[in-house]
């Protein structure tokens, strides 16, 4: 038998595939497996089919802000709703469980003195 994709084993004798190490859907989304069958006939004989390995994302990489730290002024006398700093963040993982959300520590908003408009609100 050639184990020329590491991360999977068949079986010989029973022809289940199993994993043989941690799969990441951001290093590989899909694997496909040529499989071949032969039996022990004179001659012999044998069949190859293809499997498609789908791999489903979870949710195992945190969000990243794009810098360290922002720095926002903004004058007393602004008008309401005046943006005053842009953050940006981004999460590796695909979906909803890539979706970003931004939020206050602890909810804390300066009592509606400030708010965070939505990148799907702004337009």
């Amino acid at each position: 038998m050639d184990d020329s994709i590491p991360q999977f084993h068949i079986d010989p004798d029973t022809g289940a595939v199993t994993t043989q190490m941690e799969l990441d859907y951001e290093d590989q989304v899909s694997y496909t497996l040529a499989i071949t069958a032969r039996d022990n006939g004179i001659p012999q004989k044998s069949d190859t089919t293809y499997l498609e390995i789908l791999v489903n994302d979870v949710n195992d990489n945190s969000p990243r802000f794009l810098r360290d730290q922002y720095t926002g002024a903004v004058m007393e006398d602004v008008p309401v709703f005046t943006s005053v700093v842009q953050v940006s963040a981004t999460d590796r993982d695909s979906g909803l469980n890539g979706r970003v959300f931004y939020t206050f520590l602890g909810g804390d908003d300066g009592d509606g003195d400030f708010i965070i408009e939505s990148p799907l609100e702004s337009s």
